[in-house]
């Protein structure tokens, strides 16, 4: 989804929408948008299990500034999942509720868990965002190197297993 936006050189505060010259912004108005659009939300660092549902926060007062969701999928690198009332992401699990200020995520993936970000932005002032964590619990998982060794007696051995899982597993060996 695209926004035309025309600037005038002369003041980069002076923005229009259509290019006929109605003038939709002003300096003045800007600073007064800066003052009152906030997010009141707090970061949340939140754990779910596979399969179940997860909601996060964007309450505040956006103004005439667009509401963005995203999600982050690396360094620098988001996708963005909903613009407004606008849902860009083609993921049916993913939804938003009273006016964009609350993401749900249903039937939770381990691909879910990560730093989602609300932001508040227009196209000419610094962004307001809040960004919140999603860990998913996953059950340990254990492999083993199934190998059988003959080792001489007093001769050193080495045992190997990879465990995975959220949080992170606690490994300890016994010998029967």
């Amino acid at each position: 989804m695209t926004f035309p936006l025309f600037l005038d050189d002369d003041n980069p505060y002076d923005y229009r929408e259509d290019g006929n010259g109605d003038d939709y912004g002003s300096e003045e108005d800007e600073e007064a948008e800066d003052d009152r659009a906030y997010i009141s939300s707090k970061p949340m660092i939140i754990d779910v299990d596979v399969g179940e549902e997860f909601t996060l926060e964007c309450q505040g007062d956006p103004g005439d500034w667009a509401v963005m969701w995203e999600k982050e999928k690396g360094v620098n690198n988001t996708e963005v999942l909903f613009v407004q009332e606008t849902k860009i992401t083609s993921d049916d699990r993913i939804n938003t509720l009273k006016n964009n200020t609350l993401l749900t995520v249903r039937d939770v993936a381990a691909s879910d868990a990560g730093k989602y970000i609300c932001r508040y932005s227009t196209p000419v002032t610094p962004v307001k965002q809040v960004i919140h964590t999603v860990n998913v619990r996953l059950p340990p998982r254990v492999s083993v190197e199934s190998a059988v060794r003959i080792v001489k007696h007093g001769e050193p051995a080495s045992l190997a297993c990879n465990v995975t899982g959220y949080p992170k597993p606690t490994v300890s060996w016994e010998r029967k």
